[in-house]
């Protein structure tokens, strides 16, 4: 576990956010390795009553970017500057997926992040996205 951020912490952070309206709440925190989950509601489905695909690579860009910032001991802002998922299975409204999301590389100026999202009633893979993350100085 990391020393400075817990997942309290990260989903303190992401409070009064687009994140929290998503209800992405972090679950584990570790250096390189971060999970969250989601709820699949009327707030993130298509009109199929199916999970949008651009909440999946919310939940992976975000869960990205708060490794990142973890990773940086919060001394650095992460930027998602290239997002690219595939999307292999569907999830009905009333589920919820698990995304996990483990860094590939560790930059000077960038982290390369692999996050794969799971429909927790099934396990089964839904998207797996790969994330890159600018860092920028805080201001």
């Amino acid at each position: 576990m990391t020393e400075i951020f817990s997942p309290e912490s990260i989903n303190q952070l992401n409070k009064e956010s687009f994140i929290s309206r998503l209800g992405i709440c972090c679950t584990h925190v570790e250096d390189g390795l971060m999970e969250a989950t989601m709820p699949v509601n009327e707030n993130n489905c298509q009109p199929l009553k199916m999970l949008h695909g651009g909440a999946s690579l919310t939940l992976a860009e975000t869960l990205a970017g708060c490794g990142s910032y973890v990773l940086e001991k919060g001394s650095k802002w992460p930027w998602g500057i290239q997002v690219n998922g595939t999307h292999v299975s569907s999830v009905a409204m009333g589920d919820s997926v698990k995304a996990v999301a483990k860094l590939i590389h560790k930059g000077h100026s960038t982290h390369l992040w692999d996050v794969n999202i799971y429909a927790q009633s099934t396990g089964k893979l839904v998207s797996t996205v790969r994330v890159t993350n600018k860092l920028g100085e805080k201001k």
